[in-house]
């Protein structure tokens, strides 16, 4: 539960808020702050955005980023990128490095990063 009281002056998620005289805010689910922001997906699940980048809609259950299973040892534009707990979107691979954007590395918020293709934290990819 996220409370925020009057006279807020907080960081929310990267935001700097200052409002005086805001009623409190009580947040039962910080997940459907997805809505707020007008996502289709849960800013705060990798999982979650695959989903949406891949077009497979969110009511259907992938499991966690630690539930999906590679099926190669080479990242394919459109591909999924995956880690001990932690998935990502392949944007593109050269022979020497991986490039990926991913939402929930750092909490709640988009990144996009790249990789050595020998990077040991890479468990494999996953091609649709």
């Amino acid at each position: 539960m996220i409370l925020i009281p009057e006279m807020a002056s907080a960081f929310f998620f990267d935001i700097y808020v200052l409002a005086p005289n805001i009623p409190v805010i009580q947040i039962e689910k910080p997940q459907t702050l997805a809505v707020m922001w007008n996502e289709d997906f849960d800013p705060c699940s990798c999982v979650s955005y695959l989903k949406f980048k891949l077009g497979i809609p969110q009511s259907e259950v992938l499991g966690n980023a630690w539930d999906l299973k590679p099926n190669s040892d080479t990242p394919k534009t459109g591909s999924v990128i995956l880690f001990d707990s932690h998935a990502g979107y392949v944007f593109y691979s050269t022979s020497e490095k991986v490039v990926f954007e991913e939402y929930n590395w750092q909490p709640c918020a988009k990144t996009v990063r790249t990789l050595p293709l020998d990077n040991e934290s890479i468990r494999g990819y996953l091609v649709l």
